[in-house]
């Protein structure tokens, strides 16, 4: 057989095994409505044009719900809650200080799955999202002078995305585990130093 007969077979047969996947999981996804809600550990990461500081692990939550058109697309709108990420404190001459960062995001998209296996099924989501930040700085003088802190919030648009599993289980539960990355665009935007907040995280979930 020549290459292009052995290649047309292989692709005819990735073909019906995903059709036939597919077809087993419509079986299961006949309710259209879905809902998640999940949990995990997330990093921070800001640029400003300028150095700044690495930011400690943080917390995180999420609560979305969606409409199936088919057994592979999916629509979602959700919100997620991102707990106090903090600098170390940074020394200098004067005394000492620790920047605080925490948001809210509400967002919306699609989701594709890949139906590949009755049971562990691949997929990935993207969208918009809006959100609410808060930065705060708190300062430490070594008595010299009171300490205090100084707090600036914001608020705007960005987009998201996420790839993971879903195990799906004989009950029409769903176990998640998902890699997510939100971007949080122009923070303080009309400021001498707009910053872009970039939360990558890894969440463990269920859904129905």
């Amino acid at each position: 057989m020549s290459r292009n007969t052995h290649l047309a077979s292989a692709l005819a047969f990735s073909m019906a095994l995903f059709t036939s996947s597919a077809a087993a999981y419509e079986e299961k996804e006949k309710e259209p409505f879905t809902g998640t809600a999940s949990a995990g550990l997330c990093k921070l990461n800001i640029s400003s044009g300028t150095s700044v500081p690495d930011f400690e692990t943080c917390g995180t939550y999420n609560l979305y719900g969606g409409y199936r058109f088919t057994s592979w697309l999916h629509a979602e709108v959700g919100f997620q809650d991102y707990s106090n990420a903090s600098t170390a404190i940074q020394k200098d001459l004067a005394g000492s200080y620790e920047t605080e960062f925490t948001a809210t995001t509400t967002f919306a998209g699609l989701g594709i799955h890949f139906p590949v296996h009755r049971t562990l099924i691949p997929y990935v989501r993207g969208g918009v999202l809006h959100y609410r930040g808060k930065l705060t700085v708190h300062e430490y003088f070594d008595d010299i002078y009171p300490e205090g802190s100084q707090t600036a919030r914001d608020n705007g648009t960005g987009y998201y995305w996420a790839t993971g599993l879903t195990l799906q289980s004989a009950q029409e539960l769903r176990f998640i585990l998902e890699f997510q990355q939100q971007v949080l665009q122009n923070i303080f935007e009309d400021s001498s130093r707009p910053l872009e907040a970039r939360y990558n995280s890894i969440m463990l979930g269920f859904g129905f």
